[in-house]
């Protein structure tokens, strides 16, 4: 997932993340994003409450082993304030 600050302080997320479990039954799910690529992998790193039900956030069904589900979370430009932004990592 990659996260982009807007000029207005928002931020934007697109990607998608595998095997995001009890998304199917969850109202929202943390997201961990990278805000800042010219940093080192384990800095730059912003942590997200993302309501599941936005415009912009699709949920699809993976089933594994034994009929177990988990799922694939994809977010498109998915648009939000700061103020769901929980966490940032130095150098963020």
């Amino acid at each position: 997932m990659q996260g982009d600050q807007e000029p207005d302080g928002s931020w934007r997320i697109d990607g998608t993340k595998m095997f995001t479990s009890g998304a199917n039954l969850a109202s929202y799910v943390l997201m961990l994003c990278r805000t800042n690529p010219d940093v080192p992998k384990h800095k730059g790193l912003t942590m997200f409450i993302v309501p599941l039900k936005a415009a912009g956030v699709t949920i699809q069904p993976v089933y594994t082993f034994q009929d177990e589900r988990t799922n694939i979370t994809s977010m498109t430009a998915y648009a939000f304030p700061t103020a769901i932004a929980l966490a940032r990592s130095m150098a963020a």
